[in-house]
């Protein structure tokens, strides 16, 4: 009986949330999931409703949108 090898697999990389490839997106468009989660923390434990965050956080988008 003869003797045959399989070919290696590439090991596995995580999956990201949206499966579209990465030649489709642009650097820009890249999404930094660890910056979402930890968003989502801050939000989940409050920390936007605080009177200075939210003050703060209207300045930023503000002038935002007043330089775009």
């Amino acid at each position: 009986m003869a003797t045959t090898q399989r070919a290696r697999r590439k090991p596995r990389r995580g999956r990201r949330p949206d499966s579209t490839s990465n030649a489709s997106r642009s650097t820009e468009a890249m999404i930094r999931w660890s910056k979402v989660i930890a968003a989502q923390t801050r939000i989940a434990s409050g920390h936007y409703d605080r009177d200075t965050v939210r003050s703060r956080l209207v300045d930023a988008v503000l002038r935002a949108l007043k330089s775009s």
